[in-house]
């Protein structure tokens, strides 16, 4: 029986990475029911090179518009397994990981796993950066085995990380088909789009956590770029939909749970300071000091380019203060007149 799940690889102007992602992927890409490759209009022979190396029973080829999200939701439009796995060029999952987030969405009756990934260069390299809120959590805690998050916890998860998402890589996760196009990604929300869905369903679905490592997520060149556009705007409108999905659950639902969250919200007001406004005001001071670590060093370089300039100007001074000197030196033992007087009296005898 193959795993009930459809395999989503986005691609756009990737044909370098492709093939040994794919060649990586033949590994699993048997063990799943459907494929589903999305093209956002790729001109350097991506497509063709998922045509030709993608073997499948089941495989569907789709040309999107461009855009990572909204080709994510058409793949999902058109899914017909119980779960979607998103394989994003670059980041890698193996057979087994695949099976084990199937096993855990079965066994505990949820609609998404979250796995933390193993973070690696762009050589495959392990680098022991810890890229995502979830690594964090799982340092600081002592979980050593699947679990399922009660709904209050899935909501602080969501709400708890500023502009960063506790789902961490998609490339790791595995989610329900039925609640992707009950709920398909925010468009709008940049490279966030992930946080943002996360943010907007986490009292609507069931979520679980494994501690187990399922996949790779490849850093990036420009990983350490957060290309959010004014990050307290996104996080403003990354809080307002929090604010809409807890009034929504808590206007439609009368449960245990309801409660605890209502008082875990009450509490937070109580308290002064959400997740999201502390860390988004350590986020600023840190890139305060960054930023004025490098107006420390910037004033350096000028002191010290300063430092040299003088020195040349003294140098200078002293070559002037000779040429000078020597100037009236010959001044001194030149003949009087003119040179057409010297020459005459020289022509005289």
């Amino acid at each position: 029986m193959p795993l009930p799940v459809t395999a989503i690889f986005p691609i756009y102007e990737c044909a370098d990475r492709l093939c040994p992602h794919l060649a990586h992927a033949q590994g699993w890409i048997d063990a799943v029911e459907e494929i589903i490759v999305v093209d956002s209009g790729s001109k350097d022979g991506s497509a063709e090179i998922a045509r030709r190396e993608i073997k499948h029973p089941n495989v569907k080829h789709e040309v999107v518009p461009p855009g990572l999200y909204p080709a994510w939701n058409h793949a999902i439009r058109i899914a017909e397994a119980e779960f979607c796995y998103f394989s994003t060029v670059g980041d890698t999952i193996d057979r087994t990981g695949l099976e084990h987030l199937v096993k855990t969405a079965e066994s505990l009756a949820v609609d998404v796993v979250v796995s933390p990934p193993r973070c690696v260069e762009e050589d495959r390299r392990q680098t022991d950066v810890r890229t995502f809120p979830i690594h964090s959590l799982l340092e600081s805690s002592n979980v050593t085995e699947a679990m399922l998050l009660p709904a209050w916890l899935s909501y602080l998860m969501a709400t708890g990380f500023s502009i960063e998402s506790f789902l961490g890589s998609s490339a790791s996760n595995i989610y329900r088909t039925d609640c992707l196009k009950e709920s398909p990604f925010p468009v709008d929300f940049g490279k966030a789009g992930d946080a943002a869905w996360f943010r907007k369903n986490a009292l609507r679905f069931r979520f679980a956590l494994t501690p187990r490592i399922c996949a790779d997520f490849s850093l990036h060149q420009d990983h350490g770029v957060r290309p959010h556009g004014d990050i307290t705007i996104l996080l403003e409108r990354l809080t307002q939909l929090s604010r809409n999905a807890l009034r929504e659950y808590l206007e439609t639902s009368s449960t245990a749970e309801a409660r605890e969250i209502r008082i875990l919200n009450a509490w937070r007001n109580i308290a002064g300071a959400s997740p999201e406004k502390t860390l988004d005001a350590i986020r600023h001071l840190e890139g305060v000091a960054a930023t004025a670590e490098q107006q420390r060093k910037y004033i350096g370089d000028l002191q010290a380019e300063i430092k040299k300039m003088r020195a040349v100007m003294v140098s200078l001074e002293k070559i002037c203060q000779a040429r000078e000197m020597e100037i009236a030196r010959m001044k001194s033992v030149a003949p009087s007149g003119s040179p057409m007087s010297w020459l005459r009296k020289i022509k005289n005898g």
